[in-house]
């Protein structure tokens, strides 16, 4: 297959745009290295980014050189229109407009333009009808291989304890549902190559179009999810229906048919107790493949739809918010769940978060952009229907793809490969349109001289739009980058050189993110200083205003730049909150103050009422913090941070049957929390329960087998019990693991001499000399 059928130069404008589209997105899924310093999606993100910029600077060369800008009249245009233009309205209305425009979340106004962008790369690149196939025959291939060294990682990172292989995180996403996502439509493609085109060429071609449909299954396999097996299913009996159409009823008989019996058989033993699901689970486990992935459910989605729409009807809480919808208005039964302190992105699918975050012009957009696909998807069908020929099956290589992705957006949030791919075959789609002769008709700028002078300005004024997006797109590749190293700076405990990464960061930026990051590390300075220093010098009381200066200054411009994240209040009222420990006058009120400005914007959070909490019972103030923890389990009656402390306040007043209960309630909500299991035991040991409390410690160390603190009051209790030789066995072992400890020494000392083991030595005797007659 040639990518170049003309006898133009390879580089001109057209070619390389050509030839770039080709490279970008068939390098797409598998382009990053799973142990690289950037994250999967941000790197991702940046080239996908970077290569629509490429590809359109070079289609602009081509239209400059025309001095004509053409662009095809097909419905899904005023789709994507409409989309855009609903994204642009809500972001620029929301409480957050900065980041609703321009972050890198994927329903951004900036995202949502760009994956539109992509729609119109097939219209501005094709040049010969079986560029599609082209496209579609290589993109199998890609995946093929994308798929074994899915396959080898895995493996490795399985059964090779090589530290380069510790850190993998997977090629196409960090989901497995989108790798299984991505292998169901590469299975579509496969069918639909097999059946139109390699079933009546030679051998190769069969084999070539059928070795991604075979390993792609293979991964589908593996994953198990119902959603894909049923729009799997789906597809596959499209396809036998149009092929039916084309050959007549011969074709009940043929791969789709064996790919939906396949389908249905995994779809009927969906159910965990079934034998197939049980053979699958084996082997998930078995190489460690979890494909449990947490996220709201269909009422919960609904419930903050519902709320996020009342309070602000036409644009909702805006794009990039739905986690800040979620902190106001959850379902109260989401703290029960171990989830509860999660603020999800995105609700149960990606077009219901949209109309969450858009109100109802996001609805009407996505309404809109949906009713034209769905009509230009329906035109298709029937043309082939009508005239199911050799050129009409291009509407079955584009649509079909297009129905399968476009049904994930629903009930799934799709990693950003998908995405792509979606409006890659949306693009695709109108090339087929155009191809088949369903709608030719096209604007254009015109050949006259004022209409050819107009295109050329345009062409100048996209061009200087392009080069500016390139520049902003490499300054954040710079700040990631910058801000990763921070980060590991900082783990590595060189403070001053990871502050000083962050401020050229967030002079450069203007992000609260950044600003917030650069708190904390801050803080962590701060927290360090006041732990090393010997004295209280006038030099390091000068050190610590500073540092503390510092830590306000950022932490305030965090607050301003985004008023309403709550995290941002948070940052703030902790360095307040520790210098209060310390004595700073004024401080207490300050962090007192911030912490509720937090609250009200995530006021279902118990976490925050804890915090403040364990803040109140430093500054020894126990009735207040009693008061605070028990605001946190009226949240959450299950919470074992709260009972914990609660516990622990009840035990240094000396209420120790109060202590007790909420130890006991500690464990009923964590059964498998050693620490919970450790304190109760400990309290049962006050009480002199010790032949219970030695039961409780045993739990403890059967959940955490290297749990020293338990081993050790499991010594005493059974020393109390009169067990001293099981008691001598246990402190030897633990004294084999710490063998400078003095402490462990003398009680297997005294335990020796038949004491008890906490008994202090007796004193030497000492004898008196002889008086001198």
């Amino acid at each position: 297959m040639q990518l170049f059928t003309d006898k133009d130069s390879w580089l001109s404008g057209d070619n390389l745009a050509r030839s770039l589209f080709f490279i970008i997105f068939l390098l797409f899924p598998m382009i990053v290295l799973p142990f690289s310093g950037l994250y999967l999606e941000s790197f991702k993100y940046l080239w996908l980014s970077l290569g629509v910029v490429a590809i359109s600077f070079f289609c602009l060369i081509k239209a400059y050189k025309n001095k004509n800008w053409r662009l095809t009249k097909n419905p899904i245009i005023y789709g994507l229109l409409a989309i855009v233009g609903a994204t642009f309205l809500t972001a620029t209305l929301s409480e957050s407009p900065l980041n609703a425009l321009l972050s890198f979340e994927k329903d951004s106004f900036f995202s949502i333009l760009f994956l539109s962008a992509i729609a119109f790369l097939p219209l501005a690149i094709y040049r010969v009808k079986d560029d599609l196939l082209k496209f579609s025959f290589l993109l199998g291939l890609t995946s093929f291989f994308t798929a074994l060294l899915e396959l080898v990682l895995l493996l490795a990172s399985r059964f090779l304890n090589w530290s380069i292989f510790k850190n993998y995180q997977g090629l196409i996403s960090l989901s497995w549902f989108d790798r299984s996502l991505f292998f169901g439509l590469v299975v579509v493609i496969s069918l639909v190559l097999f059946e139109f085109f390699a079933r009546k060429k030679s051998w190769r071609l069969k084999v070539l179009s059928l070795l991604p449909l075979i390993i792609s299954m293979l991964f589908l396999v593996l994953t198990n999810y119902l959603a894909v097996w049923l729009m799997l299913a789906f597809c596959s009996l499209a396809l036998i229906v149009f092929l039916i159409r084309r050959s007549g009823w011969v074709e009940m008989i043929s791969l789709p048919a064996l790919i939906l019996t396949i389908s249905i058989v995994f779809v009927i033993f969906s159910a965990q107790t079934s034998w197939l699901s049980k053979g699958v689970n084996y082997v998930q486990q078995s190489l460690r493949v979890n494909i449990f992935e947490v996220r709201p459910n269909w009422s919960s989605t609904w419930a903050v739809t519902r709320m996020a729409i009342k309070a602000d009807p036409l644009t909702g809480v805006g794009p990039t918010l739905f986690w800040r919808a979620w902190d106001l208005y959850k379902p109260k039964g989401v703290n029960d769940s171990p989830y509860w302190n999660t603020d999800f992105n995105y609700g149960i699918g990606f077009i219901p978060s949209m109309v969450t975050t858009g109100g109802l012009l996001g609805l009407l957009g996505w309404l809109a952009f949906l009713l034209a696909t769905i009509f230009v998807v329906a035109k298709s069908a029937l043309v082939f229907w009508q005239k199911p020929d050799e050129k009409n099956s291009l509407l079955i290589f584009s649509f079909l793809p297009v129905v399968y992705l476009l049904s994930s957006l629903i009930f799934r949030i799709p990693g950003l490969v998908n995405l792509a791919l979606l409006f890659i075959f949306l693009g695709w789609l109108m090339v087929a349109w155009k191809e088949t002769g369903i709608d030719s008709n096209e604007w254009t700028t015109g050949k006259d001289e004022k209409k050819a002078a107009f295109a050329s300005r345009l062409s100048w004024l996209a061009f200087i739009c392009l080069v500016l997006i390139f520049i902003w797109l490499m300054l954040n590749l710079f700040l990631l980058l910058l801000s990763q190293r921070s980060s590991t700076l900082a783990s590595m405990g060189k403070f001053d050189q990871s502050v000083r990464r962050l401020e050229l960061v967030n002079l450069l930026s203007h992000s609260d993110f950044y600003e917030r990051q650069l708190v904390e590390v801050k803080f962590l300075q701060l927290s360090n200083f006041v732990n090393t220093a010997t004295s209280s010098s006038k030099d390091n009381q000068e050190k610590f205003t500073n540092y503390f200066n510092g830590i306000k200054t950022t932490g305030e411009k965090a607050v301003k730049l985004d008023p309403n994240n709550y995290l941002n209040w948070l940052v703030l009222a902790r360095p307040y909150a520790f210098v209060a420990t310390l004595g700073v006058t004024g401080a207490e009120n300050i962090a007192n103050s911030f912490y509720q400005k937090a609250l009200a914007l995530n006021p279902h959070n118990p976490g925050i009422w804890l915090e403040m909490g364990r803040f109140s019972l430093a500054l020894k103030k126990e009735d207040e913090a009693k008061d605070r923890i028990k605001k946190a389990l009226d949240l959450k009656a299950n919470y074992l941070g709260a009972h914990l402390v609660l516990a622990q306040i009840y035990l240094n007043n000396g209420s120790l049957n109060l202590a007790v209960k909420e130890a006991e309630d500690a464990v009923r909500s964590s059964p498998n929390d050693y620490n919970a299991w450790f304190l109760l035991g400990y309290l049962k040991y006050e009480q002199g329960k010790v032949e219970e409390a030695t039961q409780i410690f045993s739990r403890s160390i059967q959940i955490q087998p290297d749990f020293a603190n338990a081993k050790y009051y499991v010594g005493l209790s059974l020393d109390r019990l009169g067990q001293r030789e099981e008691a001598l066995s246990v402190f030897r072992e633990l004294l084999v693991s710490n063998p400078d400890n003095q402490l462990l020494k003398k009680i297997i000392s005294n335990l020796n001499a038949g004491r008890s083991a906490l008994a202090e030595p007796e004193a030497p005797k000492s004898t008196k000399k002889d008086k001198k007659k």
